[in-house]
């Protein structure tokens, strides 16, 4: 498997998804990045990359905060997931911002974030909508509403400068079917 990162035109970086299963047949990301030149022959922009697979759960019966979060050892139907993303610009470049583009694994179903940051796509990643509403092109090329069962790809847009050397975490959640 592979996941893209799409950055402005001036840089694009392509990450290698280095997969290792879990119970439930789900992909635990071990990332691994590699950074292309800009144009001109500036220096090499690279991000480096970790994945983690959470499950988290909600106990009814706890007090105050019910909300527990675990590594996913294994992960069942019905539980909710969390891919973790922690990432670190390790070129000398700054970085204007960059999409984190990822295919879904099969029966997950993409949650919707509390920001605007989480897109998803039922058609390779050529249209984005939210979660919540997810489109696909009709024959005239006209947005409709899509099954959210049939997503393809994740999207997580940082709309800010990462300096060289800076790091940081992004997440999106989903639920396992």
């Amino acid at each position: 498997m592979r996941f893209r990162i799409c950055l402005p035109p001036v840089l694009s970086v392509t990450v290698l998804l280095v997969t290792g299963l879990f119970a439930a047949g789900l992909m635990a990301p071990d990332l691994i990045a590699s950074g292309a030149a800009a144009p001109g022959g500036a220096a090499e922009a690279v991000m480096a990359l970790d994945g983690q697979l959470l499950v988290e759960a909600v106990d009814p019966a706890a007090e105050g905060d019910r909300r527990t979060v675990r590594a996913a050892a294994e992960v069942r139907s019905g539980d909710r997931l969390i891919f973790l993303i922690r990432y670190r610009n390790r070129g000398e470049a700054v970085l204007p911002g960059y999409d984190f583009v990822a295919p879904v694994p099969h029966g997950v179903r993409i949650l919707p974030d509390r920001g605007d940051m989480v897109r998803v796509s039922v058609d390779g990643g050529r249209n984005w909508s939210r979660p919540d509403s997810p489109l696909r092109p009709d024959a005239q090329g006209r947005l409709r509403s899509a099954d959210a069962l049939r997503l393809t790809h994740v999207r997580l847009r940082l709309d800010r400068r990462i300096a060289p050397g800076e790091a940081g975490t992004v997440a999106y959640r989903g639920l396992l079917l």
